[in-house]
Formats: C-alpha cells, structure tokens, sequence
C-alpha cells in the first residue's frame, strides 16, 4: 500500500483536527501494518477475510485498542501483535525483578511511570 504525500497530510490533519493526537495515530498505522500482512497471508494461503476482532495492548505509553484482522480458517496471526505482546511480558519480569530486588509497588510505579508514561 502507497499513499501519496497529500493522503498522509490528510490523514494526519483529520488527527489533528480530530484530536486523536499521537495514540490515535500509533492506533493507524498499527491497524494498517496487520491489514498488509493479512493480505499478504491470504496470498499465500488462499484463506479470506472474516471481519475484526478488538483487542486492547499496552504500547510505548498507550494503551491501545485494536481492531485485529481475522481470517476464516483462523490461522493468520498478525507478527506485530507478538512484538507488542513481547514488550508486555518483558515489562512483567522487569517489574518481577524490581519487586524481587526490594523495591516498594511504589518505587516500581514511579519507575514505569518515568520510562513508559503509565504507572
């Protein structure tokens, strides 16, 4: 997928005036990286497009809702989820770890909230 300098622009005023701002964008382009690789899976498998399931991830700060692709026969799972999925299982052993070493729920807070805007 391509688009033209004018479509980004667009796209990224109607953010603006909309006030979805910098998650709503992360939202965007997250969406249209799993759409691509659901393309390219039915591609190469010949399987269809059945609708959106939502799910709810904690990225860079955000938390944010999906819409996921689906396919019929359920085997396309998008590598951008496990990524994501990834970074959230790391930052439960970082607080694990965190907890182990002495520190107070609070000390560990003020941590994520320091380095991941969320506490």
């Amino acid at each position: 997928m391509r688009l033209t300098r004018v479509q980004v622009k667009e796209i990224l005023s109607n953010f603006i005036i909309e006030g979805q701002g910098v998650k709503g964008l992360m939202e965007l382009v997250v969406e249209i990286v799993m759409e691509g690789e659901r393309e390219l899976y039915k591609e190469d498998t010949g399987d269809v497009s059945n609708g959106y399931r939502g799910r709810r991830i904690f990225a860079s700060g955000n938390m944010l809702e999906l819409r996921v692709p689906r396919t019929r026969q359920r085997g396309f799972m998008p590598v951008i989820l496990g990524v994501l999925k990834e970074q959230e299982k790391e930052m439960g052993e970082v607080a694990s770890y965190l907890y182990s070493c002495g520190n107070t729920m609070k000390d560990i807070s003020g941590v994520f909230e320091r380095l991941y805007g969320k506490s």
